[in-house]
């Protein structure tokens, strides 16, 4: 009979010793998002994260932002328009959506010029709404801009796709995504 009891003492003890292992483990997560450093966070995903899905190093994700000079815009896109990203405007007609593109593509064509890098924008223009004269008046440089004036969407994406794998493509514009859907 006793060796029942000391049994069941036992299991007691070792299901205490178990909870507090875990709320070691939690008290360490907390304390490090408390900190609130990328440097804590990254410690705590390689610490608890298999090495097999990690490989040997895990990095945040940079992406790099292209600021508008449009305050509001730079806010809501948390610093500018990001690169290799999908950015969509969306309003109702005569909003200002192709006046606020062509500013923004100013300041794209200002940063890749100020980089010294060489790239094109791609301006889709299923609209038939491109007003050049217009867009110069705004700062963009047409020397640099690919003018696709087309309706059917698998056309457009077979010459977009194309521009952009020769690399020579620094953002692409579709004005508007609406006519090429429908």
């Amino acid at each position: 009979m006793e060796d029942v009891v000391a049994k069941k003492e036992t299991k007691e003890v070792e299901v205490k010793v178990e909870e507090k292992k875990v709320k070691k483990q939690t008290k360490t997560v907390t304390e490090a998002v408390n900190s609130k450093t990328i440097e804590d966070y990254y410690k705590i995903i390689k610490s608890q994260v298999p090495r097999a899905i990690y490989g040997e190093s895990l990095k945040f994700c940079n992406i790099n932002k292209i600021r508008t000079g449009i305050p509001t815009i730079d806010y809501l896109t948390s610093g500018g328009i990001s690169e290799g990203r999908i950015t969509l405007f969306a309003g109702n007609p005569s909003s200002g959506k192709s006046t606020t593109t062509y500013q923004i593509i100013a300041k794209i064509q200002e940063h890749y010029a100020a980089s010294g890098i060489i790239k094109f924008i791609v301006i889709v223009d299923s609209e038939d709404s491109f007003e050049e004269k217009y867009a110069r008046r705004l700062g963009v440089n047409m020397d640099f801009v690919i003018l696709i004036r087309e309706r059917i969407f698998e056309d457009v994406l077979r010459q977009v796709s194309g521009l952009v794998e020769t690399g020579i493509v620094g953002a692409v514009v579709i004005d508007s995504l609406d006519n090429l859907v429908q």
